[in-house]
């Protein structure tokens, strides 16, 4: 009689950080998941019409070229019946700024710093496997209650940059930037004194919950 193999779930992780690669398919390969790796869209998409995965776990941000969300939505358009998580630093998307409607429908969303733990990464997959969306790493942080426009000011300050510079990059007014700050004080719960200088402990709590931002290149 002839054997059946063992049938393995197939995974592409596309990830251009090739140590963070390296790590998740490991973990995947001894979790009973058949693993190929890509670092970037194109690459993920070649990848995928050979491979022909049942799932994709994508890091958001994937440097130069489309970004993880872009090949997210490219991936749920030409295979719906595929599972997508995607892979951020971020402990909640709502912090990186991301609205529901930004990530495709169906698909999960998991903190980087999860991925060692097992259990999480490969429930993560299974779940988007069965059509359910998880969302693992959302906190309580009050950042997560920041609309995007104001994360997006948050993380630019966070960076460095003065109100001028932000308004600049934004194509606004300084007077709006200043004014989305004061919000985002009032949402963090920053009593402004003579004490505490509130853009200082704004961006302290930024990087606090999601590290320290990279620096945001000139407008384009």
């Amino acid at each position: 009689m002839a054997i059946v193999a063992d049938w393995k779930r197939r995974i592409v992780v596309v990830e251009d950080e090739t140590l963070v690669a390296t790590l998740v398919a490991e973990i995947l390969k001894q979790n009973s998941f058949e693993v190929q790796t890509a670092q970037s869209a194109a690459e993920a998409r070649q990848v995928i019409a050979s491979f022909d995965p049942d799932a994709a776990l994508i890091d958001i941000h994937l440097g130069a070229g489309p970004s993880g969300l872009h090949l997210g939505h490219v991936l749920r358009q030409a295979h719906p019946e595929m599972g997508i998580v995607f892979l951020s630093r971020f402990t909640d998307p709502a912090v990186a700024g991301l609205r529901e409607v930004d990530i495709p429908d169906g698909c999960g969303f998991i903190a980087k710093e999860q991925v060692t733990d097992a259990n999480v990464l490969t429930e993560a997959l299974n779940s988007a496997l069965r059509g359910e969306v998880v969302i693992e790493g959302r906190t309580d942080s009050p950042l997560g209650q920041l609309t995007p426009t104001q994360s997006e000011i948050l993380r630019m300050a966070a960076t460095g940059m003065t109100n001028a510079a932000i308004a600049k990059h934004r194509n606004t007014s300084e007077r709006t930037v200043e004014m989305r700050l004061k919000s985002v004080y009032a949402a963090l719960g920053i009593v402004v004194t003579s004490d505490v200088n509130p853009r200082v402990e704004a961006a302290r709590q930024y990087i606090e919950a999601a590290g320290v931002p990279e620096h945001v290149g000139p407008p384009v």
